[in-house]
């Protein structure tokens, strides 16, 4: 297997672990730390990036729909909840 072929899969599974880590309520970065004790900070991080980044982008993605959302209510003249 070539280098970056084994980063890409250990950084995979090392972000996998921080992905179950955050579903459980736990913190990611710890997670992925007490896994890989002798992995260097550099390459914890970097996982911890990954599920980062991915958290980052569900978050924008939902406020997206919140504010497509809105817009389309109020261009139905539907001002929200306390109408109905």
């Amino acid at each position: 297997m070539v280098r970056s072929e084994t980063k890409a899969a250990v950084l995979s599974a090392m972000a996998d672990i921080g992905r179950q880590a955050l579903a459980d309520g736990k913190d990611a970065y710890a997670a992925i730390e007490r896994a890989m004790p002798d992995a260097p900070v550099a390459v914890v991080v970097e996982a911890w990036l990954a599920v980062e980044d991915e958290a980052t982008t569900a978050w924008w993605d939902q406020v997206e729909k919140t504010i497509d959302g809105e817009i389309v209510r109020r261009a139905i003249g539907i001002n929200g909840p306390e109408e109905a």
